[in-house]
Order: structure tokens, then C-alpha cells, then sequence
């Protein structure tokens, strides 16, 4: 179950990166924010 919800996340994230990057407003601050969710320090 765990896996799975992992997994939503993962691909909600790549949605979110994919959509910033698409409509080009990729910025350090929303990197970082993508990383930070994806990988808690």
C-alpha cells in the first residue's frame, strides 16, 4: 500500500516538473522545492 502511494507521489511530481517545464517557468526556488519533496532531507 505504502509502495503504491509512493508511487502516486513520484508521478504527481514528474507531472509537476513536466508541467513547469513546459510552460517554462522552471525557477532554482521550484527545484528545489521538487527536490525537497522528493527526496526529505
Amino acid at each position: 500500500m505504502a509502495k503504491k502511494i509512493k508511487q502516486y507521489l513520484t508521478d504527481v511530481l514528474i507531472n509537476k516538473i513536466d508541467y513547469y517545464v513546459s510552460i517554462k517557468k522552471f525557477d532554482f526556488d521550484t527545484i528545489k522545492e521538487m527536490l525537497a519533496l522528493r527526496f526529505p532531507v
